[in-house]
């Protein structure tokens, strides 16, 4: 594992310390204009801190360093060749504490004000800070949400990132847990919006081809979760 904090290195204490997760996998100018549009979207509410974290296996090491350093913020770079999107989030929760973690792609395309909105909703919601919030954007209603921020004590009662899953539903899977412990809410005005190449008419890339090629076995492990009450 190679990590560069090369990002802001502040130690003072705030309310909220956010840690955004950028899973990446190839793409490297697509997701050079999404860390530049994220960094210059975010206007940050006085009482939270947050930091922006890359993190990919060692084929994508270059996109991963190379883009941590142009734009000051931190990179992870692991063992493995690649990882799944849900391995992505655990690596980097693991090495980066916070008391929310945000989840993020590389397919996004952030509206001004999307972290201070998410947390406002959130804090407006859950007065304790404990909870999920959705982002807006991705084409789904009220009660699912492709993008969120979750949390540390939800997500160490939902037992880590859903790892289990190989690409898709994990999504779906919290969103869900949430709304059964009451502790759901999406955020109209923060958002991510879901760039899809369907949107545009344009064919999926190797990436996206991907995870649609693991759809069944994700779509049939959840619904044997569900019916399990989220146990494997």
């Amino acid at each position: 594992m190679k990590k560069f904090d090369v990002g802001d290195q502040r130690t003072e204490l705030s309310m909220h310390n956010v840690v955004a997760i950028l899973p990446c996998r190839g793409r490297k100018e697509q997701t050079q204009e999404c860390v530049r549009r994220l960094l210059a979207t975010t206007n940050i509410p006085h009482d939270t801190n947050w930091k922006l974290v890359l993190v990919g296996g060692y084929n994508d090491e270059d996109v991963v360093t190379s883009i941590a350093k142009q734009f000051n913020v931190y990179g992870l770079v692991e063992k493995e060749s690649t990882l799944t999107y849900w391995n992505a989030l655990q690596r980097a929760t693991d090495d980066y504490e916070g008391s929310h973690y945000a989840i993020l792609a590389n397919d996004l395309l952030p509206a001004i004000n999307w972290l201070p909105q998410a947390m406002n909703k959130l804090m407006n919601t859950f007065p304790d800070g404990n909870g999920l919030v959705g982002f807006n954007g991705d084409g789904h209603g009220d009660n699912h949400s492709c993008h969120f921020i979750i949390s540390k004590e939800l997500l160490l009662q939902f037992g880590g990132w859903p790892v289990w899953y190989q690409h898709n539903f994990g999504d779906t899977e919290f969103c869900l847990r949430a709304q059964e412990v009451g502790r759901y809410v999406k955020a109209p005005y923060a958002i991510l919006f879901h760039n899809h190449p369907w949107i545009s008419a344009h064919d999926d890339d190797e990436v996206y081809q991907h995870g649609r090629s693991m759809f069944r076995m994700d779509e049939s492990l959840f619904h044997k979760r569900r019916l399990n009450q989220w146990k494997s």
